[in-house]
């Protein structure tokens, strides 16, 4: 086996979540000569951390057929100093690949105790939304102007390696040319990985525009930390996203109008059909029997004039958040635009990212 260590100086920042420190954070890859753990071979496995205020790859090469289990011990021991683990689809395929030959050379290293961040599976759900033909990682790599100077995929890969084995056995010339071109694939990758992560970062809102008031749209600034190469525009249910270099733009589009609350427990209400509106039975008993019934599911409710926005699935309130709808039964519910609402800057984007799912 060989080591190879370098530094490397990113151009943008690292995503780790809750705001970890970058010292918590590594990144992985892995290199094989095929998908299947049970047919192929693993030759290298590369990482990217944060030591003493500078970024440095590491990357543990198998330069025979017969150091997988090096490769294994030298990764899972280094992995022990971190709490999560940054990878691009490593769900599908390298975590399982690892564990499977982990269990091939009877070794007791698992993932279990790391945290796991897949960024591919955090962009998946805006998938239809981003203007790019898929998701691989150099396509997204390429949306953010990321030039590699490599020029070769994983499958390309494959014969180079074989052909570095055979050269080294023979010891013919080009055994090194063809060592640089596999730890250069695998270096860009983590590279590339890193500032991808910085699409997870939020944005900063700045200076907000229209009157919630009158039902117009309400705009808010955005600066982003980091700098699209493709301009980005999307609208999902009341939510429209413009993206474009470092800029961009968030608008809220407000039901102006008069929605219901529904109260849970309505057989503690009376229904008053001339107000068209329930009160409770403590104050029911002042209206004359004429002039109320007993409330149903359907008619305990009260009215309420506002602005409001639709609730995405994954939007979570505080339990004391009213919800309202224009009907009962309706599936889709509304919450009123509050100051407090259009201020929070981590309630706007929570509320950005769930609409555009």
């Amino acid at each position: 086996m060989l080591t190879f260590e370098s530094p490397f100086t990113p151009e943008a920042k690292a995503f780790g979540p809750s705001g970890s420190p970058p010292e918590k954070l590594l990144y992985f890859d892995i290199e094989t000569t095929g998908l299947s753990a049970d047919t192929s071979s693993l030759y290298l496995i590369g990482c990217l951390y944060y030591r003493d205020k500078s970024w440095y790859t590491i990357q543990w090469f198998a330069d025979d057929y017969q150091s997988e289990a090096t490769l294994l011990t030298a990764f899972f021991t280094f992995m022990e100093a971190f709490d999560i683990l940054i990878h691009y689809n490593g769900t599908s395929f390298d975590i399982p690949y690892l564990q499977k030959k982990c269990h091939q050379h009877r070794l007791s290293f698992s993932f279990d105790k790391i945290q796991s961040l897949d960024i591919y599976k955090e962009l998946t759900p805006y998938k239809k939304l981003l203007p790019l033909p898929n998701l691989k990682q150099k396509t997204v790599e390429k949306a953010l102007g990321i030039c590699r100077k490599d020029k070769y995929d994983g499958g390309q890969l494959i014969q180079v390696y074989v052909e570095y084995i055979h050269k080294k056995l023979k010891q013919e010339d080009g055994c090194e040319t063809c060592l640089s071109l596999l730890l250069l694939h695998n270096c860009e990758d983590l590279q590339g990985l890193l500032q991808i992560s910085s699409l997870l970062l939020p944005p900063t809102i700045s200076s907000c525009s229209g009157n919630v008031l009158s039902g117009n749209e309400i705009s808010f600034e955005l600066s982003l930390p980091y700098r699209l190469h493709t301009s980005f525009l999307c609208k999902k249910n009341a939510v429209q996203l413009a993206l474009e270099g470092n800029c961009g733009r968030l608008t809220l589009f407000p039901l102006v109008g008069e929605l219901r609350y529904f109260y849970p427990d309505y057989k503690n209400y009376y229904y008053l059909p001339m107000e068209d509106t329930a009160i409770h039975k403590s104050v029911a008993t002042y209206v004359e029997k004429e002039y109320r019934q007993k409330a149903k599911a359907s008619n305990c409710y009260t009215r309420r004039k506002g602005c409001f926005l639709p609730v995405p699935p994954g939007f979570f309130f505080p339990k004391e958040t009213p919800l309202f709808y224009q009907e009962y039964k309706e599936k889709t519910a509304w919450f009123e635009i509050t100051e407090d609402f259009l201020t929070d800057s981590f309630c706007l984007l929570a509320y950005l990212k769930e609409s555009l799912k």
